[in-house]
């Protein structure tokens, strides 16, 4: 049996990241890790050069993704992770602070592939999870590789509300192609604009973009691949990356339900979600001293509040703690 702390990192799963700068998530753990296997793909120069490279396990493509092969012009952004191959609508993104970091640098001339014809050379079969950020260039990207997200188990996507390119994909657009591929909204990460002559005013400021959270339900999961047990450990893996372990007892259920795993297996996910247990079921009623504490985390949220505004309502750029599970930490509820 596979020791505790390891799940679900011991669960091999492959990860793709579309627009790789500044690398993955640490949700996925540790790139050493023997069970996780990713592609990087990323088309400016600078951001490409600062990405780990290929060992078997990590595959670094220097590449943009588009509908079909060929060669497009990136606008490089002063802030790398801002270029894209769409122009940037200034008109816009000029009533809001730091628009320096859009400002175009440099262009280059970028090779464009299609991510099936990509997947094809590299001999990969399978991709579990897919995280695509390309400013704008989604259609694109979905329409040349239409197999490999439609094997996908999950996808975080980032899109757009605001005008924020000259043409490019808008949120509804992305929405329209994931729940057409049979993935279902789990989350958004919400990111608001407060305009610059108001951004030190208390404001949730305007939606901007989020970046967005499809999944595979697991029901789906089990009808689809009721002999892989490799894609059933990903999706495990995946739901307990983004702390959904609803999904993850679900899974587990249809599983033991089906003799689909191991019993090694679904003993070390049931080991797992028992410590994860709230200790009293909801609606039982809470202990006095559980109650005052309450009260009083209520009293001093509320002074705080009174003398100093909350990081969000001064941030001008304010935005939503991550995707998933929140962080537990009292200090992220001020």
């Amino acid at each position: 049996m596979h020791d505790f702390e390891s799940f679900p990192g011991c669960f091999e799963m492959c990860l793709m990241d579309i627009g790789a700068a500044g690398g993955i998530h640490p949700r996925w753990g540790d790139l050493t890790n023997p069970s996780l296997s990713a592609i990087l793909i990323e088309p400016e120069a600078k951001a490409f050069a600062e990405l780990d490279g290929s060992d078997g396990r990590i595959h670094s493509v220097a590449a943009a993704l588009s509908s079909e092969n060929g060669r497009h012009r990136l606008r490089v952004a002063r802030k790398g992770q801002c270029s894209s191959l769409y122009p940037r609508n200034f008109d816009f993104v000029n009533r809001f602070p730091n628009q320096e970091r859009f400002e175009i640098i440099g262009e280059e001339d970028v090779e464009t592939r299609t991510l099936d014809g990509l997947c094809s050379e590299i001999g990969l079969t399978a991709v579990d999870f897919i995280k695509i950020d390309v400013e704008g260039h989604e259609s694109a990207v979905i329409a040349g590789g239409d197999a490999c997200f439609r094997n996908a188990l999950g996808i975080e996507a980032e899109m757009v509300f605001a005008p924020l390119y000259v043409g490019g994909t808008g949120f509804c657009d992305q929405h329209a192609s994931y729940t057409a591929m049979g993935f279902e909204l789990f989350d958004l990460q919400r990111y608001h604009w407060k305009r610059k002559d108001g951004a030190m005013l208390p404001s949730p400021g305007q939606l901007a973009y989020c970046n967005g959270l499809y999944l595979r339900p697991p029901e789906t999961v089990v009808e689809e691949s009721p002999g892989d047990s490799r894609r059933l450990r990903a999706a495990f893996r995946i739901y307990a990356s983004f702390g959904l372990n609803d999904l993850v007892m679900s899974l587990r259920n249809l599983c033991a339900g089906r003799n689909l795993l191991p019993a090694d297996d679904l003993d070390q996910i049931t080991a797992y979600l028992s410590r994860r247990r709230f200790a009293k079921p909801h609606g039982e009623r809470a202990g006095i001293i559980h109650r005052l504490l309450m009260k009083l985390a209520a009293w001093a949220i509320f002074t705080a509040r009174r003398l100093e505004p909350t990081e969000r309502e001064r941030h001008p750029f304010p935005a939503d703690q991550t995707l998933g599970a929140r962080s537990t930490d009292p200090r992220s509820f001020i």
